[in-house]
This record gives structure tokens, C-alpha cells and sequence, in this order.
């Protein structure tokens, strides 16, 4: 992929190759149900991969191996095709501009609901400089759906490019180690805030540096419609 640095905003010039082809006929099915989690990256990256998600996912949460999702941008501007998927995944992790468009409403609050609304188990969501929330139904009621907000530390952003990325690779290890949200959420953070102070996306930070921004506490509730969240609004690119 090319950058365009002219834009105020990242602009990427991307050619798919062989992720257009890549298809679930390419897994080594029984290699995957022999894990413990399972996470797809860049589901709107990979239209071959569709058709035979919803039945791996399937086989995936019947021998109770837990999955999780992020779709990166639609290219296509539909946002289509993971409705059917909600209730199979253990949770997605998206930004604030990806909740946006996957749900069409602009308050945190009601995109976590929305996608609770759709089978959806939790919900993680990277707000920018404000850190990153989390959001799990414990059942249809919002008065019981428990929140965590871990606030990102502040520091003088040198290069965005890469810092959900190393937020998700963050939240994925301590999430399958722990099960503890507010770890995961906690040293996603931290490794995405030391992320954004360097120069390229691949770029190595280290444990002192990760240290250095890890969020002291993370903030937690129940029912999200009186929560702090109510007041966080996305961004509508």
C-alpha cells in the first residue's frame, strides 16, 4: 500500500493480490480446532473469505473455542455482511469511525447497544486519545451490560500509522492469557499509546516505553445508557 501524505487525514492506495482469493478452503481446518482462540483481521479485506465464515465460525464455538473479529475499512462503503456473524464471535475490536459506520448512530453509547441488539457478546471499540472501551451483554437488559474504560495516557502523537493495530495485537495477548477485560484493555492501550511516538507502522517500542503509558486504572459500570459513555461521540469519516 501507498500513503498519500497530502491529506490532512491517513489516505492508503492498496492492492488486495492474493487476499482477494484467500478463502476458508485455504485453512488448515483442523490446525484451527485445535486452538484456543481464533481472531480474523481484516474481514472486509478478504471477499472470498465470506461465504464460508458464519460455518467455521460455527464449528469454531461448538468445540468452544472462543473468536474474535475486526473488520478494518469497507472500501465499498456498505458495511454489510456482519450481521449474521454477531452472535458467533466472542467480540470484534473496532475503531471509533468503524462503530460509526457499522451501526449509523454517533454516540458510543448507542452503537455498544446496537451491536448488543445484534447478538453481539462484547464490543471493543479504540476511541483515539481517549483510549479504548469495552462493552458485555450479560443479557437483554442494558440496566446489566457491564463497561470498561481504560483512558489512554497523553503523549505528543508522532505517526497514528499502525496504533490500532498494536492496540488489538495488545489486547488480543492479554485478553487470551487473563480473560480479564480490564488488562487487555489496560496494556492495549499502553502498547498502542507507545506505538503512536514513533515513526512507521513496524517500528519496535519497548517494555519501558510500553510501561511508561500504561493506564493506572480502568474505569467500569453497569447499563450503559446512564454511563460516562453516553457523552463520547464518533467520529463520522
Amino acid at each position: 500500500g501507498a500513503r498519500d501524505s497530502k491529506q490532512s487525514d491517513r489516505g492508503f492506495v492498496s492492492f488486495r493480490g492474493a487476499m482477494a482469493l484467500f478463502s476458508t478452503n485455504h485453512l488448515n481446518e483442523n490446525h484451527i480446532l485445535n486452538s484456543s482462540h481464533v481472531h480474523i483481521g481484516g474481514y472486509y479485506n478478504f471477499p472470498n473469505l465470506w461465504d464460508g465464515l458464519a460455518d467455521l465460525l460455527t464449528k469454531l464455538r461448538r468445540r468452544n473455542i472462543t473468536t474474535s473479529l475486526n473488520p478494518q475499512w469497507d472500501a465499498s462503503g456498505l458495511w454489510s455482511g456482519l450481521d449474521s456473524l454477531y452472535c458467533l464471535l466472542e467480540f470484534v475490536i473496532i475503531n471509533q469511525d468503524e462503530a460509526f459506520h457499522l451501526t449509523k448512530h454517533n454516540v458510543l453509547s448507542d452503537a455498544l447497544l446496537f451491536l448488543h441488539n445484534k447478538g453481539l457478546k462484547m464490543a471493543v471499540v479504540t476511541i483515539g486519545s481517549r483510549g479504548a472501551v469495552a462493552s458485555i451483554a450479560c443479557d437483554e437488559k442494558d440496566s446489566k451490560t457491564l463497561w470498561f474504560w481504560a483512558k489512554a495516557k497523553k503523549v505528543k502523537p508522532v505517526d497514528t500509522t499502525g496504533g490500532g493495530d498494536a492496540f488489538s495485537g495488545g489486547f488480543l495477548h492479554y485478553w487470551t492469557k487473563t480473560r480479564n477485560v480490564s488488562v487487555a484493555l489496560r496494556n492495549g492501550c499502553a502498547l498502542g499509546t507507545a506505538m503512536v511516538t514513533k515513526l512507521g507502522a513496524s517500528v519496535e517500542v519497548t517494555a519501558q516505553e510500553i510501561q511508561n503509558v500504561l493506564p493506572e486504572t480502568c474505569e467500569k459500570g453497569i447499563g450503559l445508557s446512564d454511563s460516562p459513555l453516553k457523552d463520547i461521540h464518533l467520529t463520522n469519516t
